[in-house]
């Protein structure tokens, strides 16, 4: 191959902007020393472009590290939050109950509630007694 072909060859390896600038600077090659020049030039050119390639990889592979640490801290984070939204509800829920004393009265009256309709279910209101028991408690 000879130095117009390889010149060709990498021509066709830059880029649209490196052609350009090439063009630019390089209108008229004509001459072997010219374009003994134009080759030495393009292949800086494309050295250094994959330098930068090189340079933007590795920077792009940091980032990425870096971007999976945040997003596992973001995932810890909303799991802690959450954990301590809870336990924000609990104590919430502790704090109504203990200024509400009705609130603590009326779940102790359902619990007595269902016990009754549990033994009245299972027949207490047939035993002798049971008739006496509604007196006493004015039910009757």
């Amino acid at each position: 191959m000879n130095d117009r072909e390889h010149l060709e060859k990498l021509l066709k390896l830059c880029t649209k902007d490196q052609k350009t600038i090439f063009e630019l600077m390089h209108p008229n090659v004509e001459t072997s020393k010219d374009v003994s020049w134009a080759i030495t030039q393009i292949e800086n050119s494309l050295k250094k472009g994959n330098e930068d390639t090189s340079i933007l990889k590795k920077t792009l592979k940091k980032n990425e590290e870096k971007l999976n640490i945040l997003e596992k801290k973001i995932e810890e984070l909303k799991e802690s939050l959450e954990a301590s939204d809870l336990e924000a509800y609990q104590c919430r829920l502790t704090i109504e109950q203990l200024s509400n004393p009705i609130s603590l009265t009326n779940l102790g009256v359902q619990k007595r509630l269902m016990l009754l309709d549990a033994l009245e279910a299972g027949g207490v209101d047939d035993w002798d007694g049971y008739d006496e028991a509604r007196l006493k408690a004015r039910l009757i």
